[in-house]
């Protein structure tokens, strides 16, 4: 492999997109001859060519300032795991095809990193391609994955800043109704992203139940009842069954 030239941008581009392939003792030495002033200026050529470098260790961290629309890995890899869980291995394996993702079919990303929003984007798109008139596995997939993304179970008003938080795009979730008498919540999502831009071929997108599963699960994890959720608009209310069954 020749050495590239250190005052090439397009050199350095080659060279780290290549990740794996280039010998980790040769990688360091060729790091070492890139100046400080192209580091910045490669990693934004990388982004804005959709390189997908994340599951490569090149990434940014959260002691870095991430790029504006971004998603941190705490939330590909949860999804992943919630994939696997509802659809098994094969059906995760034909998502990941679908968005043209395969390297992530075996790799665990760092959770503290955030990869580029287009990857979060290309999982959701072959979700709601694939999983259309599918409600209720969407739906058991974002119960799965309010567990995996917040285990200890902090609960509705937790995940909805957690979602805010590890989905870095021009979105908003609002509490705009709280009713604990009742036992009633109400939640609105403004600019939704997992399913704006997306045209769907028939149907309507299967991430309103994904996110129905999200929110239900995430209030029953604290509450220790059962909730049902009902979605309209990106409106999604909430209620709390009591103990025989009745909201």
């Amino acid at each position: 492999m020749r050495t590239p030239n250190v005052n090439r941008i397009e050199d350095w581009i080659e060279i780290v997109s290549a990740g794996r392939c280039v010998p980790p003792l040769l990688s360091i030495f060729l790091l070492r001859n890139i100046k400080p002033a192209l580091h910045r200026q490669i990693f934004i050529e990388l982004s804005t060519k959709g390189k997908h470098t994340h599951h490569r260790g090149i990434g940014t961290s959260m002691e870095e300032r991430p790029p504006p629309s971004c998603v941190q890995n705490i939330v590909i890899n949860a999804l992943l795991e919630s994939l696997y869980d509802i659809l098994d291995r094969d059906g995760m394996v034909s998502i990941l095809r679908a968005a043209g993702l395969t390297e992530l079919m075996d790799t665990q990303l760092n959770p503290r990193e955030f990869s580029d929003y287009a990857v979060f984007k290309r999982i959701i798109d072959a979700m709601n391609e694939l999983l259309q008139f599918s409600e209720e596995i969407a739906y058991a997939i974002g119960r799965k994955f309010a567990i995996y993304s917040d285990p200890s179970g902090t609960g509705i008003v937790a995940i909805i800043q957690h979602l805010k938080e590890w989905i870095r795009t021009d979105w908003d979730i609002q509490i705009i109704q709280e009713d604990f008498a009742p036992k009633r919540i109400v939640i609105q999502v403004t600019n939704c992203p997992f399913c704006k831009e997306y045209k769907l071929t028939m149907g309507r997108p299967i991430c309103c139940d994904f996110l129905r599963g999200i929110f239900s699960m995430s209030w029953e994890k604290t509450s220790r009842q059962a909730v049902v959720c009902m979605e309209s608009d990106h409106v999604f209310t909430l209620v709390m069954l009591e103990q025989g069954g009745e909201a």
